[in-house]
């Protein structure tokens, strides 16, 4: 009787390994350091285009919670301040639940644009945050190299997680 009791739980679980488990991965990975660049941009990057595919495919492998646990992870890796990496992954998940009616039967095409969209908006919020809190206005065109750059990932990474999902039997989930 115990057993039956535990099996669900575990279960939840279960499902909430591989969206947190491979999204944290991957920013671990871009956080690693690497030999150009652009590497500085890639976490975040990172972040907000897993966060957005999981949650846009599959929000019962990455709810808000773990959103929130991936953008924690994103500020102590490379946060300049401390909790925007926190409020815009959160953000992200939220506007890719709200487009998830619409965008998730349909295909990647799609939804590269409304997560290109999202990381306009994510950069602005970011940017805004981030001047505020240094009260100086910060140069924009790091920002704006930030969501061309999650947007840029965003497919490769959205195919790698569908291969992924599928691999573990999640697939796609419908609206």
């Amino acid at each position: 009787m115990a057993a039956e009791r535990v099996a669900p739980r575990s279960g939840a679980w279960l499902k909430l390994a591989p969206g947190l488990g491979l999204t944290a991965l991957a920013v671990l990975l871009a956080a690693a350091p690497w030999p150009f660049a652009l590497a500085a941009l890639a976490p975040p990057a990172v972040a907000h285009a897993a966060v957005y595919d999981w949650s846009l495919r599959r929000a019962d492998a990455l709810p808000a919670a773990g959103a929130f646990a991936i953008g924690i992870l994103l500020d102590v890796l490379s946060g300049p301040v401390f909790g925007l990496g926190a409020l815009t992954c959160v953000v992200t998940h939220f506007a890719a639940a709200a487009q998830r009616r619409f965008l998730a039967p349909r295909g990647i095409g799609h939804a590269w644009i409304g997560l290109a969209l999202t990381a306009i908006a994510i950069a602005l919020i970011g940017w805004t945050i981030a001047s505020a809190y240094v009260v100086t206005a910060q140069p924009f065109g790091p920002t704006l190299a930030q969501a061309a750059l999650t947007a840029a990932i965003y497919p490769p990474l959205a195919v790698v997680f569908a291969g992924a999902r599928t691999a573990v039997g999640l697939g796609d989930s419908s609206p």
